[in-house]
C-alpha cells in the first residue's frame, strides 16, 4: 500500500501508509487566493497528498484572533493497527524555524473510532520543548480517525501567542491488513487473540477466555467455579435484555427459554434436572410478580444464586 510519490523523505517507515489519499477535514480553513491556479491552497487534503510543497491553511487562533482552538482530521476508512504518526509542518526557512516551532507548540494528537470529541484518545501532547518541524511519535493502537488539535487559551503562556495550522504532510504508519503485525505486516497475530488484534510491534494481545500469556499461548484449566460464574453471567444478562423488552405477564414463557439458553450455553456445568428445578422455581416466583421490571430482575437473581449454590453443594458431595 505504499504511495506512488517519488519523494522518499515522506515515505512510510512501516509497511503501509494508512493516511495517503484518505478523506480529511478541518475547521477554520483560510479562503484561497483569488488567482485561478491557487484554488487548492489551504485545503485539508493537502496534508495527505504526499507533496510537501502543498499544505493546509487555517485561520489563526490566539490573542489576535476571535478563535481559540483548531483541528484537522483524517479518516483512515476503517479501524487499523497504527504504529506511528509523522507530521511535516510548514518550513519557511532557517530564519523562521523558531517562530514556526512556537506557533505549533502545545499541539495534541488524538485517535478515535468515531467523530465524537468525547471518544478521542490522547496519543501525544506537545511540551515543554518546542516541536521539530519534522515531527514523529509512536502511537501503537487501533483507530480510524487521527486528529491534530491545537489551542490558545486565555491565561496560559505560549511561546507564540498566535498560531495558524499549516500541515504539509501527515503520514500514519501501520498495517492495512487485518490480523497481522511486524514491520512488514506479514506476521499473523496469535490465534487466541481477541478479534485477531495484537500489538503491532511484538504481537502481544488481549486473550480470548480460557487463555493467558503475552501471546495467549497458554491454556488455562477451567474450574467448576469458573463455569458457574459463566452460567450466572449468561442468564442474568439474558434476563435483563429480554425483560427490558417484555411485559411482566410474558415472563413465564421467557423463563423456559432461559432454561434452554442456559442448557445450551453451559450444558457441561449444569445438569438438566437442575435446569428444570431452576425453571420451575423461577416460574412460581414470576407468577406472583406484579411490580416493576427491576423487582423482577432482583428476584430472578436471588433464585439463580440459590440454585447455583445447590449445584456447588451437590458437586462437593
Amino acid at each position: 500500500m505504499k504511495n506512488s510519490s517519488n519523494i522518499s523523505n515522506v515515505n512510510s517507515k512501516y509497511a503501509d501508509d494508512l493516511s495517503y489519499g484518505k478523506a480529511s477535514s478541518q475547521i477554520l480553513t483560510l479562503p484561497p487566493p483569488l488567482l485561478p491556479n491557487d484554488q487548492t491552497v489551504n485545503l485539508a487534503s493537502n496534508a495527505v497528498d504526499r507533496n510537501p510543497s502543498t499544505c493546509t491553511g487555517t485561520e489563526p487562533i490566539g490573542t489576535s484572533s476571535k478563535y481559540t482552538s483548531v483541528w484537522w482530521r483524517v479518516d483512515l476508512g476503517g479501524i487499523y493497527s497504527i504504529h506511528s504518526i509523522r507530521i511535516l509542518f510548514k518550513d519557511y526557512g532557517p530564519q523562521y524555524v523558531t517562530r514556526q516551532r512556537g506557533r505549533f507548540a502545545g499541539f495534541s494528537i488524538f485517535l478515535s473510532n468515531s467523530t465524537k470529541k468525547e471518544d478521542w484518545i490522547l496519543c501525544y501532547k506537545d511540551g515543554p520543548e518546542l516541536p521539530p518541524l519534522d515531527f514523529n511519535t509512536t502511537c501503537m493502537i487501533y483507530g480510524r480517525y487521527i486528529i491534530y488539535y491545537n489551542e490558545r487559551l486565555k491565561g496560559v503562556t505560549y511561546p507564540e501567542t498566535t498560531s495558524s495550522t499549516t500541515l504539509c504532510e501527515v503520514i500514519v504508519d501501520g498495517c492495512a491488513k487485518k490480523g497481522v503485525y511486524g514491520v512488514n505486516c506479514d506476521q499473523p497475530c496469535p490465534i487466541n487473540c481477541q478479534e485477531q488484534r495484537c500489538h503491532i510491534d511484538n504481537g502481544n494481545c488481549l486473550c480470548k477466555p480460557g487463555y493467558t500469556g503475552d501471546k495467549c499461548e497458554t491454556y488455562v484449566q477451567r474450574t467448576f467455579q469458573h463455569a458457574l460464574m459463566d452460567c450466572m453471567d449468561l442468564v442474568v444478562k439474558t434476563n435483563v435484555l429480554d425483560i427490558a423488552k417484555t411485559t411482566v405477564p410474558a415472563i413465564m414463557s421467557l423463563v423456559i427459554v432461559h432454561g434452554v439458553v442456559l442448557r445450551g450455553g453451559c450444558g457441561a456445568c449444569v445438569p438438566k434436572n437442575v435446569i428444570r428445578d431452576f425453571t420451575e422455581k423461577t416460574v412460581r416466583i414470576t407468577v406472583e410478580i406484579t411490580v416493576s421490571m427491576l423487582h423482577v430482575i432482583e428476584l430472578m437473581v436471588v433464585v439463580l444464586l440459590d440454585t447455583l449454590q445447590e449445584i456447588s453443594l451437590r458437586r462437593v458431595s
